[in-house]
């Protein structure tokens, strides 16, 4: 018989004075000579331009944590602000943190892994290159590659990394982490111009090509984006009161007239408050702006209706959407959004219990194996870990419209979990702790195929019917000799099984109502799938889409790819190009040389007007493929109805536009190899 946890939660209001104060945990214990720096809350653009251009970020305050964890920070004002902490032996911290809160609690997760990555272009390793890693929280780090173009990054899954060199394409890529190298785009000069709906040339427009600032454009709407990609989804233009963006493959960028919108963000006592992002969402676009110290925010919105939305996690709005014909002054009142505090406690003697890691979790509708499969999700969900004397908070919760609970997980304990709980709908007073029972060991041993037993296994416990959104720092693990225990609590659970080069296998519904007779798992070692996509001259092509069995992977700069461990045996890899270039090939697995071939392929450039000859700016380019019917629809919006479609496969096609209030207009055509054709779209009401 082991003691049991159990997890008492409710909400924190926050007080009003100025400053912030609080501890500094982890593993639950205090952390002491953390040092910590508080920085202005800021926009992913701004933090990427900023890093881009080597620029440090803000700092408004520092300090260093007590013997015992505990800090004060000289912040002044209301609002929110981006705190954070660098300990030895802890992952960085870079939460945001309310101004006045006396009762923070920053709790460190365990320092994340880090491994060594090549990073490739077709010359050879990239010396000298600047890695920069979007990590949890939205926070950028940098690493610079060596004279080999070794460089040490956070084993993180998904990993999300633009790489700055001379040679390098700027993009963001994702990264494999179960690869040791990383293949870089090659750059191209993509030469472009901003101009007015006039055709005159727009001086000064910021120029972004993925959402990454790239160029700024001369004095005759001219510009160079030096480190192109080869393929992009969409180049913008940012110049104040005109903004606009073209389709991948467009080069000229039509802007048009944006509203300024401005106004104070204010608490309902009618203080300023900064760090508050004020986003306004309406059609195709939305616009963020982050309020300054005196609560003022400004942001150029496009025409049309746009829904007022907070982006901050202790904030919300609950204002109307708002007509944006003219310049729009609009002062916000926001409202606090509630922490969730609690304090995990041990059932049998209603002690507390520290270093517990509390994970969100969700009632899933998937069927029982599904997700017995997928015991966690990766989503930008920090996870909490509870201090000395048993207490937690969690920062407010993301927009998920389901019921929640909170689990607690420490070594030699059985999962804990909180009543159910909606994001932002209130509890009356404080729901009494809800205890597990009694809780069982549950045993037994892990081999593979062949008899033999696998140690170091991981082993994911949770109740049927919730799905973890992140995972366990801290998991059991089989022995030498394969053999594994875990404590249980009454009730169906399921098991998840996992180790690298494995398979996962899993129990979807072991059910806990007394002695469990000893459980016996087997793990298939896993196979690999390499290979690389190529045109017929050789040459690798990026950006390919690969699916199998419900797995979807992108090609690197140079064509290849990497599927995650799968069964040995037959499989069937499906693979699609952005122009429509689409295919199915078997293979066996393991195998490490698989070469996918693609058809020769051309451009379609149009124009889509209405009956009156004039250009339509919004509409939806539809291409189907001869002679199998594959259809791939594309948006467009463009001032003069033009469109660029690359990369479209040769041979016979049927082209058609659509736009809202017209009658679909479609065209046949042939798409020669290496060669433009042209089309014209009319469309009628």
């Amino acid at each position: 018989m082991r003691a049991t946890a159990v997890l008492s939660l409710f909400l924190l209001a926050s007080p009003a004075s100025a400053a912030i104060r609080g501890t500094i945990v982890g593993a639950g214990q205090p952390v002491a000579n953390a040092k910590i720096a508080v920085h202005p809350v800021q926009t992913f653009p701004e933090l990427l331009a900023d890093a881009l251009a080597n620029r440090a970020r803000p700092v408004m305050a520092t300090a260093t944590s007590a013997a015992d964890g505990t800090f004060a920070l000289p912040v002044d004002g209301a609002g929110s602000v981006v705190v954070h902490v660098e300990a030895a032996n802890f992952a960085a911290s870079f939460s945001e943190e309310t101004i006045g809160d006396t009762e923070a609690l920053i709790s460190l997760s365990p320092a994340a892994r880090r491994r060594e990555f090549t990073l490739r272009s077709a010359a050879g390793p990239l010396a000298s290159a600047r890695v920069l890693q979007i990590i949890t929280g939205g926070a950028i780090v940098e690493a610079v590659t060596n004279d080999r173009g070794r460089a040490t990054l956070f084993e993180l899954d998904p990993m999300p990394v633009v790489v700055v060199h001379p040679r390098a394409a700027l993009q963001m890529t994702l990264v494999e982490p179960r690869v040791d190298s990383i293949d870089v785009e090659a750059a191209v000069s993509l030469k472009g111009k901003v101009i007015d709906g006039a055709g005159r040339g727009v001086k000064g427009a910021r120029i972004a090509i993925d959402a990454i600032p790239a160029a700024v454009s001369a004095d005759d709407g001219a510009f160079v984006v030096e480190r192109a990609p080869r393929r992009y989804s969409t180049l913008a233009a940012d110049a104040g009161e005109l903004g606009g963006s073209v389709a991948g493959g467009g080069t000229t960028i039509r802007v048009g007239p944006r509203h300024l919108v401005s106004g104070i963000v204010r608490d309902a006592e009618r203080r300023p408050l900064r760090g508050v992002a004020v986003m306004f969402v309406g059609g195709a676009s939305a616009e963020t702006a982050v309020s300054d110290g005196k609560g003022t925010y400004a942001v150029h919105v496009a025409a049309g209706t746009a829904a007022v939305i907070s982006g901050s996690a202790a904030y919300r709005f609950d204002e109307e959407p708002i007509d944006v014909r003219k310049a729009v002054v609009k002062d916000l009142v926001a409202k606090r959004v509630p922490m969730l505090s609690g304090v995990v406690r041990n059932a049998r003697d209603g002690s507390t219990v520290a270093g517990a890691q509390i994970i969100l979790a969700m009632h899933s509708e998937m069927s029982a194996a599904l997700a017995a499969l997928e015991p966690t999700r990766n989503m930008s969900v920090a996870t909490t870990w509870s201090g000395p004397d048993g207490r937690f908070r969690v920062a407010p919760l993301p927009e998920i419209e389901t019921t929640m609970k909170l689990v607690a997980y420490k070594r030699g304990l059985p999962p804990g979990d909180s009543v159910d709980f909606q994001r932002g709908k209130p509890m009356a007073g404080r729901p009494p702790d809800v205890t597990i029972g009694k809780a069982l060991d549950v045993s037994g041993v892990v081999r593979d195929t062949a008899g033999r037993p696998v140690a170091d296994v991981a082993i994911t416990a949770a109740r049927q019917g919730l799905l973890l959104i992140g995972s366990l720092a801290d998991p059991p693990r089989t022995d030498g000799d394969g053999r594994f225990s875990v404590p249980l609590a009454d009730g169906i659970w399921r098991l998840a099984f996992s180790k690298e080069r494995y398979l996962p296998n899993a129990l979807p519904e072991l059910k806990v109502f007394g002695a469990v007779k000893g459980l016996e798992i087997a793990l298939e070692s896993a196979a690999e799938i390499r290979g690389r996509v190529v045109r017929k001259n050789g040459s690798g092509v990026a950006h390919v889409v690969i699916m199998e069995e419900g797995t979807t992977v992108e090609t690197a700069g140079d064509g290849t790819f990497v599927l995650p461990p799968t069964s040995k045996g037959a499989h069937v890899l499906k693979y699609f190009f952005a122009g429509g270039a689409h295919g199915e090939l078997q293979v066996t697995a393991p195998a490490a040389d698989v070469r996918i071939v693609l058809k020769d392929t051309g451009t379609l450039r149009g124009r889509v007007v209405d009956d009156a000859g004039k250009p339509v700016s919004s509409f939806e380019i539809s291409v189907t493929l001869a002679p199998d019917g594959f259809r791939i629809p594309k948006q467009f919006s463009d001032a003069e109805g033009r469109f660029v479609w690359e990369n479209a496969p040769a041979g016979k096609a049927t082209v058609s536009a659509a736009s809202n209030g017209y009658i679909v207009a479609t065209r046949t055509v042939v798409v020669e190899a290496g060669k433009t054709t042209e089309i014209k779209l009319t469309l009628r009401r």
